[in-house]
């Protein structure tokens, strides 16, 4: 820009300039182009009592980049007699915004069993964000992965930029339990082996029975149990279903089913099977005992009870000597009623198996 020159003559005075701004100072964020800045104008005196503003380079209120500009007013009276006043706008950047995360969870939840302490939990973890494009997590409270205890945990992320403006985001991690395990049993008997609970005597029709009632225990610490039988009550001769079923409180159940049998006291005997009347084997004239084998004989009750046989006296595979061994077999039910097989064991010699021997 050209400037006009002036020419003081001699022994003349300039004007006198008023309110010449000295330096003018202004920051702007990290971003922003520039400012619009004002300022109050200078004026000028002269002793002829007239002085003009002929030239500024700027005005209040103009926009001026970062940086430095040089703004110029330029004054004169009525002699040609020149002023100036000039002054430096100087705008430099700062950076105060602190970055932002991006990506931040809003709301991580999971579950666990009933009854455990917490779990671990995972999350993609955010990133920081700042006009500066230089930003890192510099701070977090916990890792993904991390145990958490049941309940609601905020987790902290810290972002820094280059000019240390840091910012802090959060989310909240929330552990919850559920329950879906079964309360679990205990002492329920076994099905597949019914007890015989009661005994009673031919012509009665029921009998009041006692039982240990099973029982269960939960994680929830609250079962309601609701059962067809009870110990203490009255069951009719023959067998009754019993089924006891557990319920937590989050809807889980189970069941343990067994049953009760009432007998009434018999009369009948044990049935025998397979009871011989003898059995018979020979041997060569000069042996004096030999194995014998033979089909046992077995019985059967109606309190279809097991293991009937009480008396042994012989043994299928047992050696038995020449002559006739008399054999026992005592069969006895649990009410006493009892049966039993006898039969001999004959033991011959024969030369005719002696002669056809030695051929």
């Amino acid at each position: 820009m050209m400037y006009p020159s002036f020419t003081f003559a001699e022994g003349t005075t300039p004007p006198m300039i008023v309110n010449c701004p000295s330096l003018i100072e202004r920051q702007v964020e990290l971003g922003v182009p520039g400012l619009i800045i004002t300022w109050t104008e200078p004026s000028a005196t002269d002793i002829s009592g007239t002085a003009m503003l002929v030239d500024r380079t700027h005005a209040p209120n103009d926009f001026f980049p970062v940086g430095i500009t040089k703004v110029i007013y330029t004054f004169t009276d009525s002699s040609q007699n020149g002023a100036v006043c000039s002054f430096i706008i100087s705008i430099t950047i700062v950076d105060t915004t602190p970055p932002e995360c991006v990506n931040l969870p809003a709301f991580v939840s999971e579950s666990t069993e009933l009854g455990n302490p917490g779990r671990r939990v995972t999350w993609i973890e955010p990133t920081c964000q700042d006009i500066s494009n230089v930003a890192s997590v510099t701070a977090r409270s916990n890792l993904p992965g991390s145990f958490f205890l049941v309940g609601d945990t905020v987790v902290t992320y810290t972002c820094t930029d280059g000019s240390g403006n840091s910012d802090t985001c959060s989310f909240p991690v929330q552990v919850f339990t559920i329950d879906t395990l079964r309360p679990q049993i205990l002492e329920c008997p076994d099905i597949d082996a019914p007890s015989v609970i009661a005994t009673i005597e031919p012509g009665i029709t029921s009998a009041i029975v006692q039982f240990d009632e099973p029982t269960a225990t939960d994680a929830s610490n609250s079962i309601n149990v609701e059962s067809s039988c009870n110990s203490g009550d009255r069951y009719p001769v023959g067998t009754t279903t019993c089924t006891f079923t557990f319920t937590d409180s989050s809807g889980n159940s189970d069941q343990c089913v067994f049953i009760i049998t009432v007998l009434t006291e018999g009369t009948t005997p044990p049935e025998v099977f397979q009871c011989p009347d003898e059995v018979r084997t020979i041997v060569e004239l000069g042996i004096t005992s030999t194995v014998v084998f033979y089909d046992e004989p077995f019985a059967t009750d109606n309190s279809n009870a097991q293991n009937l046989l009480q008396t042994q006296t012989c043994q299928r595979g047992d050696s038995y000597p020449v002559g006739e061994t008399s054999c026992l077999y005592l069969f006895v039910d649990p009410d006493g009623n009892s049966n039993s097989c006898t039969f001999l064991i004959i033991v011959t010699t024969s030369m005719f198996m002696s002669f056809f021997c030695h051929c």
